[in-house]
Formats: structure tokens, sequence, C-alpha cells
């Protein structure tokens, strides 16, 4: 479209965008869709402002999940008052939970994954053994387990990829 054209009704002609506040839309995996809810806080990064983080709370969460990606959609809405932030960035969040909950965290070198299966070696006397474990989140070189520990067993950490089950060690 150039200047002087004529235009008929529901040609579009201009986009208005709200950058302030900025709304971030998200997809949240269906393993932790019972811990988001509105009113959250969340911290965001984007690559363009290295370093820095931004803080928003969840104003949506739809209703259903996205059936091709098994994800929930959640929206918060962010203070953007400089104009810093961009409609387009990608952004990487971290939603604030409302109470801390008790995990168990391994060092992420303890597990083995082969074909999308999880396992650790379970240091039990004088042999090791095998157990299928379910992962959740990596935090530095340690990883969350939710599924397949109880607190206080101890992981073989060391040469896991020639263990096997029920094999002795020192």
């Amino acid at each position: 479209m150039s200047t002087g054209d004529y235009v008929t009704r529901g040609t579009k002609v201009a986009v208005v965008v709200r950058v302030n506040p900025l709304r971030v839309q998200m997809t949240v995996p269906e393993q932790f869709v019972s811990a988001v809810g509105v009113g959250q806080r969340a911290m965001f990064v984007v690559d363009a402002y290295p370093g820095r983080e931004f803080a928003g709370t969840v104003k949506y969460v739809a209703p259903a999940l996205q059936a091709d990606q098994r994800a929930l959609t959640i929206e918060a809405v962010v203070p953007n008052p400089r104009g810093e932030l961009k409609p387009g960035l990608f952004a990487t969040a971290r939603i604030e939970q409302p109470a801390k909950t008790l995990g168990i965290v391994i060092p992420a070198a303890a597990v083995q994954t082969t074909s999308g299966t999880s396992r650790v070696f379970i240091v039990n006397g004088d042999r090791v053994e095998e157990r299928i474990v379910t992962t959740g989140q990596a935090v530095g070189d340690l990883i969350e387990v939710t599924k397949g520990l109880k607190a206080g067993e101890r992981v073989a950490t060391a040469n896991v990829a020639q263990l096997a089950d029920g094999m002795k060690v020192s």
C-alpha cells in the first residue's frame, strides 16, 4: 500500500502495539501445570540484555493444554516503562512458587539417559542397584529427581557408564 491509495473496509492499514506493560506469552510443560496460577511472580531474561532480569506477574492461565505440545499457555504482564523490551523477543522465564517444596537433587553426572529413559545406580552396601528415575529441572551441575529415589540414598557418581545392576563396588 502506498500514500493516496484507497482502502476498503477490513483492510489492515496499521498495527497498534502496547509495550508498557508488555504481555509475555509462555508455555508450561504438562507436569508443572498444577504449580502455575494467576498472581504468581515471573522472572524473565532476554538475550538482548544479558545479565538483566525483568519481573512480571502471571495474569492469564489458559483453560486447556495445547494438544500438539502437551503444554499450557500462560501470559504474564511485565512493566516496561522505558520500552526496552520489544514485542517478538525470545524470553526465558522462571515462575516463583508460593512455597518451597522439598526435592531430591543429585549430580547430573550420576544420571544416564538412553532412549528417553533415565537411570542411576544406588550404592547398597558393596553392590550397586540400577534404578529408573524421572528427572525434573537442572540446577547447575545438579538435577532434580522427581521419582525413583528416596532422600538419603547414595548414588554412584563415578564411572557410571561402566556399572551394571548388582555389580560389586569398593
